[in-house]
């Protein structure tokens, strides 16, 4: 069987026992891609279930429990003229919605890219953004907390990942869908990040080969600055347990001029305590930093012209850095999730009907919705940042809390300006740095956990997208295709690994301890 491997993540060692078995998960080092290109053999992945394995029950994971089922449910396709549904049992479990039947497609047939975690109409319960109760033509939307007390006819399920789901239990025993539903409601939005899968999940510990740096250690960041040959530049342990900001690795590289304590002192005038840190650097010694805004409660920037001072000294040429503003020249993480959520609308329509309405009229809903608007917006801006480089310049990245755009646009700008970056082992390392790092609030933008006031924006996707225009031009430029960025995107949604589901390294440490 083939797979791709991924960057080294690790699971989770919660410090409790498990919600549903007394046992303790165990930190690994690294992680095997859930993505496969041939049927994954059951008994490698749970050979305890093998026994009570029957033709319609889900295939489970390690750590994996059914928590409730539904027998004999139709699954439809939402944009089809057929209106004959496929029957089997559906299922939920601590990981995901699972939808087992006996009717069986080839890979051909199916033009599913399969892998090793879940099944062709399976979903991970991260995944899941939205619930609505079926109701003859019309939906009434399910929020997570409410209880369902009248009989459920069918589900219409909206995911993140713009995949669509619609059941009927039109032929299920009578409360099957009732208690499918509430169970749905209740595990699939979690309301504490202990409760999400990888707290649960054991695996055996699979060793990765590829040479991933994490950008934990102090070496890590020194072979870094070697590698670039930036000078000007030093690394201080000023962060160390992470004592002056929780969103910043416990190293950073930092301006060769400045103290420790001055350095101290000035982030209590930033926001997230992130004034500005090296990111990367050219042989010239233009190098490439990113720093958040001012804290709205000050108002004079003393302390941000002092660090953009110290940023300036640490260039070879004495030259004045290039302040790139991104809150003001890019859109915010709300416009981001407004722009998505149009996408979706566009690409997952509900119905058949509502399909050929859009398709009459794709382009120009595609251009209102604005997210291609908002990946051009990207580029440009990456462009701009990396030809003010290569005229050896420093560039200094500023935005909000430091966490979203500067992500992307620090993470662009090093794709055009070095090769390292574009081959698969170097883009893993990349994301690693620029948004594992460097604090991407992952399960907060991701919406691991949910909350009444959500924060939700798919940042990373608006990246990946930006990374696919650029394959789509120079494809010989790149080591890896778009099917492994949609892998990225997909492995986003599962709650397994810890790469995508912390807010910053701080969180991250202390669930693995």
């Amino acid at each position: 069987m083939a797979y791709f491997d991924l960057w080294p993540g690790r699971k989770i060692n919660s410090g409790r026992t498990s919600s549903y078995e007394m046992n303790e998960t165990k930190m690994s080092n690294s992680f095997k891609s859930y993505v496969g290109f041939e049927d994954h053999d059951s008994k490698s992945l749970n050979a305890s279930a093998e026994e009570s394995f029957t033709e319609l029950n889900p295939r489970l994971l390690p750590g994996e429990v059914v928590i409730a089922e539904a027998q004999n449910v139709l699954l439809f396709a939402p944009v089809s003229e057929q209106k004959q549904g496929k029957s089997g049992n559906l299922s939920v479990t601590n990981f995901k919605l699972s939808f087992v039947t006996t009717e069986e497609r080839t890979k051909e047939e199916s033009g599913h890219q399969l892998n090793l975690l879940l099944g062709e109409y399976d979903v991970c319960l991260s995944n899941i953004d939205v619930v609505y109760q079926n109701m003859g033509e019309k939906k009434r939307r399910l929020f997570p907390g409410n209880n369902v007390s009248g009989k459920v006819k069918g589900l219409h399920i909206l995911c993140k990942n713009m995949k669509v789901l619609s059941f009927s239990f039109k032929f299920s025993p009578v409360g099957h869908g009732k208690t499918l539903t509430n169970a749905l409601l209740h595990h699939a939005f979690p309301r504490r990040h202990e409760l999400i899968f990888a707290y649960d999940y054991r695996e055996p510990y699979y060793n990765c080969q590829r040479d991933v740096c994490l950008f934990k250690a102090l070496d890590d960041w020194e072979r870094e600055l070697l590698r670039t040959g930036c000078e000007g530049w030093r690394l201080s342990a000023i962060n160390q347990g992470f004592q002056l900001s929780p969103s910043l690795p416990q190293w950073l590289v930092v301006p060769q001029a400045i103290l420790d304590w001055q350095l101290g002192d000035a982030a209590r005038y930033f926001r997230g305590y992130r004034p500005p840190v090296w990111c990367w650097g050219s042989q010239h010694g233009a190098a490439l930093v990113r720093m958040a805004d001012l804290l709205p409660t000050i108002s004079d920037r003393v302390k941000e012209n002092v660090m953009l001072e110290n940023v300036r000294k640490s260039h070879p040429l004495r030259k004045q850095p290039l302040l790139l503003d991104l809150s003001k020249e890019l859109p915010s993480p709300r416009d981001v999730m407004i722009s998505y959520n149009k996408l979706r609308e566009l690409c997952a329509p509900e119905n058949l009907r509502q399909f050929w309405l859009q398709d009459n009229h794709f382009f120009s809903l595609l251009e209102t919705s604005r997210w291609l608007n908002i990946v051009s917006s990207c580029l440009c801006k990456a462009i701009e940042a990396a030809e003010a480089i290569q005229r050896e310049e420093t560039v200094v990245l500023q935005e909000g809390d430091g966490r979203d755009m500067c992500c992307i646009i620090a993470s662009l700008v090093q794709i055009l300006l070095d090769p390292h970056w574009r081959s698969l082992c170097g883009f893993q390392t990349l994301i690693q740095k620029e948004w594992v790092a460097l604090g991407h609030p992952f399960s907060t933008r991701l919406a691991h956990v949910f909350t009444s006031e959500s924060e939700q924006s798919p940042e990373f996707l608006i990246f990946l997208d930006c990374i696919w225009q650029l394959i789509q031009q120079f494809p010989a430029a790149f080591e890896f295709s778009e099917t492994y960025l949609t892998t990225l995107w997909d492995s986003a949604q599962i709650s397994i690994f810890d790469t995508f589901l912390f807010d910053c390294e701080r969180d991250r440490h202390i669930a693995s301890t």
